[in-house]
C-alpha cells in the first residue's frame, strides 16, 4: 500500500487518520508540528501528504510548497475546518495534485479522498 505523512497540530485528528488509514493497510507517520514534519520529509519518500491548512509556524499551503519541492511525484490531500473559504484557494484546491477534505469528516470521507488521490497517482 502507499506510505502517507500526515500533518496536523491537533494530535487527534492526526491519530484519527493513522488509525483508519492504517488499518487499511497503509504505512503511516504523523506529525504535529512543521519541524517534525520537515525532518519525515526530508527522510522518507512519500506517496501522499494529508496536511491541514491553519497550523502554527508553517501553513499548510507552504508545507505543500515544502513537499513539492523536495518530493514532486508526491499527491497532496489539504484538511480544513475553515468554513469559508475564497473560491479562488478552493478552485486551486480542487485541481491536481490538490484534493480538499473539510472538517470535520467521518472515516468514509477520508478513505474516498485517500483512494482518490492515490488513483490519480495510477493513472
Amino acid at each position: 500500500m502507499a506510505k502517507i505523512l500526515v500533518v496536523d497540530d491537533e494530535a487527534p485528528t492526526a491519530e484519527l487518520c493513522q488509525d483508519v488509514l492504517e488499518r487499511l493497510g497503509h504505512e503511516v507517520t504523523t506529525a504535529f508540528s512543521t519541524q517534525q514534519f520537515v525532518r519525515c520529509l526530508k527522510a522518507e519518500k512519500y506517496h501522499l501528504l494529508i496536511s491541514d491548512i491553519s497550523m502554527p509556524g508553517m501553513d499548510g499551503f507552504s508545507c505543500c510548497e515544502r513537499a513539492l519541492s523536495l518530493q514532486p511525484e508526491i499527491s497532496i490531500l489539504m484538511m480544513t475546518g475553515m468554513t469559508e473559504l475564497d473560491s479562488v484557494v478552493e478552485s486551486i484546491l480542487t485541481q491536481q495534485p490538490f484534493r480538499l477534505l473539510r472538517k470535520p469528516f467521518n472515516i468514509e470521507k477520508l478513505e474516498n479522498a485517500v483512494n482518490a488521490c492515490l488513483k490519480n497517482k495510477e493513472n
